[in-house]
């Protein structure tokens, strides 16, 4: 089995696919056969082989190389060899998955120290971006990559680090690079972004330690606070809510409260999946808990940050008694800089805890 036979057992669709991510030009006429030629010289050289394979995961690394061995490779998801089954890198075989002989042959070739080194540069940076992106919303570049060199070192350029940057479209990753700013892959360019931008300017990084900030790099997962755990634990003994459903449930509430939802979309939520509020004590308590937790999730338009960890970051910064000799009113602009009315974002969480100081 030969790269091209591979390719010429993908559709024309595909094919063309490829080629407009590898920068290439000028197939509009061209057969199919003739397509497949010209992506498997591209795709076979050098120059190609140690970009695509640099992005690829060590566990997509590990069974790629695994096929050298001469037999297929089972896998357990085939989701897990995404990247190098796109270029035909890696073929679905009866067993599991195989490479192409002239494929094994050119990577035996490719892996020398520069290869690897390539790959010290590509690989953790794909994860710490993923990370960002999941954390942040939107980042600049620059301060990606100086987020990059607190929890790493500048052991690595940053110019090593922008030409990595620069080829990671090449790979599915959970965020686009455009006019120097990364995006979450979620966030069309459009107004709602411009004005997350202009919510987010003024505010700090927020910066886990290592260990945290890299779980990030799985898109699904949130931080399970205290807070979260309560809302949970009232859903489950109050409103007899259990498995899946309350999984589900809670799941929704956290990507909700992260895309800024309010506490009466929240309910809304809650009440149009046939949630039970019949009485007003537990409509009641269920807002405050819901509450609580909204103000101790991390969120786009905090860069991180929750409102809570906002509200004591500005307390310190401003010396706490510019509140008292300056009052805030209901209807005033939070201070956090939300862009919400203070009763409606900040205010919520000092009167939950009796400490309101207006």
């Amino acid at each position: 089995m030969k790269l091209y036979d591979t390719l010429m057992s993908l559709s024309k669709d595909l094919l063309i696919l490829d080629m407009k991510l590898l920068g290439e030009t000028g197939y509009g006429k061209l057969k199919k056969a003739e397509i497949a030629g010209r992506l498997g010289k591209k795709l076979l050289s050098r120059e190609m082989m140690s970009v695509l394979f640099a992005l690829a995961s060590p566990s997509e690394l590990e069974t790629f190389e695994e096929t050298l061995q001469g037999a297929p490779v089972e896998v357990a998801d085939p989701w897990d060899v995404l990247h190098l089954a796109s270029f035909g890198y890696l073929v679905p075989v009866e067993n599991g998955v195989d490479a192409p002989e002239d494929v094994k042959e050119q990577y035996l070739k490719l892996r020398t120290d520069d290869f690897y080194r390539g790959r010290d540069v590509f690989w953790p940076l794909i994860e710490y971006l993923d990370a960002f992106t999941s954390l942040y919303g939107i980042v600049p570049v620059d301060t990606a990559l100086d987020i990059y060199t607190y929890y790493e070192g500048d052991y690595i350029s940053k110019k090593a680090l922008r030409s990595g940057i620069d080829v990671l479209s090449l790979r599915n990753n959970i965020f686009y690079v455009r006019d120097n700013i990364i995006f979450h892959k979620s966030m069309p360019p459009d107004e709602d972004v411009f004005e997350l931008m202009r919510l987010q300017e003024t505010k700090p990084f927020y910066r886990p330690p290592k260990s945290e900030v890299l779980k990030y790099a799985n898109d699904w997962y949130y931080e399970k606070t205290n807070e979260y755990l309560a809302t949970r634990s009232f859903l489950a003994q109050k409103l007899n809510i259990s498995g899946d459903e309350l999984e589900d449930l809670m799941d929704l509430l956290v990507y909700d409260m992260q895309e800024e939802a309010d506490i009466d979309e929240l309910m809304g939520m809650l009440s149009g999946r046939g949630i039970p509020f019949e009485d007003k004590q537990v409509y009641a308590n269920a807002v405050m808990l819901i509450t609580e937790q909204q103000n101790n999730t991390r969120r786009w338009v905090n860069r991180g940050f929750t409102a809570a960890e906002l509200v004591k970051l500005h307390l310190k910064d401003s010396q706490a008694p510019s509140y008292a000799n300056k009052r805030i009113g209901r209807n005033d602009p939070c201070p956090c800089g939300s862009g919400k009315k203070y009763k409606d974002c900040c205010g919520n969480i000092l009167d939950l805890h009796g400490s309101k100081r207006s």
